[in-house]
């Protein structure tokens, strides 16, 4: 991803102009919606170590998909090999294998780049929208939606360890989490 850089997936915006814009300090510019079908829903964007930028979708026969725009750029391409219900953001981890929720089946999965296909994936106990690693990628913290709570899981692994509420009550909508600070890539 470019230095400077920050994408962002407007979810309000699926009649008129493209849903993704990336902003730097000289430009605003858009990744073209036509990449996408026009009745796809977006749900979720996230970036790799190496700039592509990672897109979770859900199509009008309910497939969740993963769309990549590789360095951030047109066009984009649905990786083969990644089937989900209700696909949550997706995330990665140093060795680039994508790590992403789905709310539907209620799993966290792992998708290696090297080798398509699901790695082995880890059912949870309730929806998570969305999980990221913690700086020394042991830890995936995940948003529990039914609970209301953060719940951590073990990595590589996704063993569940615990969950803790931070105050919030049980009515409370968790979608994300962001661990500070972020998980490093590279390592």
């Amino acid at each position: 991803m470019a230095e400077d850089r920050v994408y962002i997936l407007n979810l309000n915006n699926v009649s008129g102009p493209p849903p993704f814009n990336f902003y730097n300090s000289a430009n605003v510019s858009c990744l073209a919606r036509s990449a996408i079908h026009p009745s796809t829903i977006c749900l979720a964007l996230g970036p790799d170590r190496l700039g592509n930028v990672f897109v979770s979708n859900l199509t009008t026969g309910n497939i969740g998909s993963v769309i990549e725009f590789p360095h951030g750029k047109m066009p984009g391409v649905q990786l083969s090999g990644v089937s989900l219900g209700l696909p949550g953001a997706p995330t990665f981890d140093s060795k680039n294998n994508l790590i992403i929720t789905d709310w539907l089946r209620e799993t966290i999965d792992v998708f290696s780049p090297r080798t398509p296909g699901r790695q082995p994936r880890r059912r949870l106990w309730d929806r998570r929208s969305g999980c990221k690693l913690n700086h020394q990628q042991s830890h995936l913290y995940c948003g529990d939606a039914d609970l209301g709570s953060i719940d951590v899981y073990a990595y590589p692994g996704n063993a569940y360890k615990y969950s803790y509420t931070a105050g919030l009550s049980s009515s409370a909508l968790v979608t994300g989490v962001a661990p500070a600070p972020p998980a490093a890539y590279g390592r």
